[in-house]
């Protein structure tokens, strides 16, 4: 059964979903844009069948939780670990991030990798791998015009709110082109980021210190890391994930999903959550995820595993 519940953390209120047993080992999933915690509904059951303690937050900026900024990079890094202290304190839990939650996911591993025992990120390469190979496909400017539209302070929400939130009905389906989108789902999502204005595209506008940060400390990962990305996703191509593998010290793994686009938790919810439980269990993630942190290093995986659906 999923449940709502309030956590109140010294930079706010977060309000998040929550499947299993509170105490169980800890399954934290960050949603990204435009996006909320329900996404991850059925994503929440799987894991916490697997026995994990499965939590959505709706991250800050995006009712009901706590609208206040900064909305920077750091500020949701710092809200992350703060989650962690609240919910796990003293264990070390899994974070599985999509699109902007997996932007928060990489640089907070990176930070304070004692505090995860495994990062699962989904349709967001590492930021490093995303800039080396942009020049190799410099049509991923095209699929990413939306970036340079929301740094417009006033024009980009009223482009956004126009005609009923059209413009995220089509980035949902530009980006996950198989998914029937759900209207009454489409509509509490619109709601929300209507709420929530402007804090879901004031994201976007990162500033200096946000990209030295992103830059400078997502080096390598020493965390153990699965890749999830869809190969028909319309929003960020699977070839920008190219020589990912370069930039992890400890065990990776790639999976590209035939015929999931982006928004692929939502389109096939027990296929992805096989994946996650299966890539836990096989690293021994079961096992030691609620022993101290530990420091050795995992010879890294490399390459890429196609995965057909």
């Amino acid at each position: 059964m999923i449940e709502s519940r309030e956590v109140v953390l010294p930079s706010g209120r977060f309000q998040l979903l929550s499947a299993g047993r509170p105490g169980a080992p800890l399954a934290i999933c960050l949603h990204g844009f435009p996006d909320t915690a329900e996404s991850f509904a059925e994503l929440l059951r799987v894991l916490s069948d697997a026995g994990y303690w499965a939590v959505a937050p709706w991250l800050r900026g995006y009712s009901p939780s706590t609208l206040s900024g900064p909305h920077s990079i750091n500020q949701l890094s710092g809200d992350l670990l703060d989650l962690l202290d609240s919910l796990a304190p003293g264990k070390r839990s899994v974070v599985i991030g999509h699109d902007w939650g997996a932007l928060v996911a990489w640089l907070t591993v990176a930070r304070a990798p004692a505090r995860f025992a495994a990062v699962v990120v989904m349709a967001l390469p590492h930021p490093r791998a995303f800039l080396s190979n942009l020049w190799r496909r410099p049509r991923q400017l095209e699929r990413s015009w939306y970036v340079a539209l929301f740094q417009l302070p006033w024009l980009a929400q009223v482009l956004l709110r126009r005609n009923g939130f059209a413009l995220v009905d089509h980035f949902w389906r530009t980006w996950s082109p198989s998914l029937k989108l759900d209207p009454a789902r489409m509509g509490r999502l619109k709601d929300a980021i209507a709420a929530s204005m402007p804090g879901p595209i004031a994201y976007y506008r990162l500033g200096a210190t946000d990209i030295v940060s992103l830059l400078r400390e997502t080096g390598r990962i020493e965390v153990r890391t699965l890749h999830l990305h869809g190969a028909e996703d319309g929003c960020i191509d699977a070839a920008m994930c190219r020589s990912e593998e370069r930039w992890m010290k400890a065990a990776f793994r790639l999976e590209i999903h035939d015929g999931l686009g982006h928004f692929l938790h939502r389109e096939s919810p027990r296929t992805i959550g096989r994946s996650i439980v299966a890539w836990l269990n096989d690293g021994g993630v079961e096992a030691e995820r609620n022993d101290a942190p530990s420091r050795e290093k995992v010879p890294p995986r490399s390459g890429a595993q196609r995965s057909s659906q």
